[in-house]
């Protein structure tokens, strides 16, 4: 079976996430739509379907990793699939439009509209080679950097080994055994080590 094409949206905003990818799907029936709600995130589905991706839209005023640093990341992932971005800050377009991104659309309520026609128009349209300038490999280092965070961030932490905790348990039950009313640190700090134990069994 041959995998869907995949649009690919990106928008932290729920209500207008939601209605982008009723309309994505609306205009591209047969194709399967995602929806990332953070860069990082969108970053992520872009490398996972690289191959089937055919359109990235992409909000640009996102927090930790905006729609900038988001558009170099996918367009050296994916470098032949177009993104269409959209922004109430015009001042952004020119470099929008250098990294080879398609023309953004402007975001205010009539936004919606217009999208479908632009959506059809940016997945019918050619796409250049990410430019090689100073400032986009720079833009890309810092998304590096931002990914590795995220990525380091995501990963579960190294529980302490089991003999270590019983021993801490045995000092702390040890010490609390010495006091009628031991210290609310203390307790609470046994506590912890204990729930620590049962989420790790």
């Amino acid at each position: 079976m041959i995998p869907p094409h995949i649009v690919l949206i990106i928008d932290d905003d729920a209500l207008l996430g939601h209605s982008l990818m009723r309309l994505a799907e609306r205009t591209f029936p047969g194709y399967q739509c995602v929806w990332a709600r953070d860069g990082v995130a969108g970053v992520a589905l872009a490398h996972q379907h690289a191959a089937q991706l055919r359109l990235v839209v992409l909000d640009i005023a996102m927090p930790c990793m905006d729609g900038n640093l988001a558009a170099v990341q996918i367009r050296t992932i994916a470098p032949h699939v177009p993104i269409l971005p959209f922004s109430a800050h015009e001042q952004s377009w020119p470099m929008l439009l250098e990294l080879g991104c398609v023309p953004p659309l402007r975001k205010h309520p009539d936004m919606v509209r217009s999208l479908p026609r632009r959506m059809q128009q940016a997945i019918a349209s050619e796409v250049a080679p990410l430019p090689d300038r100073s400032w986009i490999r720079a833009q890309r280092q810092s998304g590096d950097l931002l990914l590795e965070q995220a990525q380091q961030m995501a990963e579960p932490s190294v529980p302490p080994p089991a003999d270590k905790v019983e021993r801490a348990l045995m000092w702390l039950d040890k010490y609390c055994g010495r006091f009628p009313t031991p210290a609310r640190e203390v307790l609470q700090a046994r506590k912890l080590l204990r729930e620590a134990c049962k989420t790790h069994e």
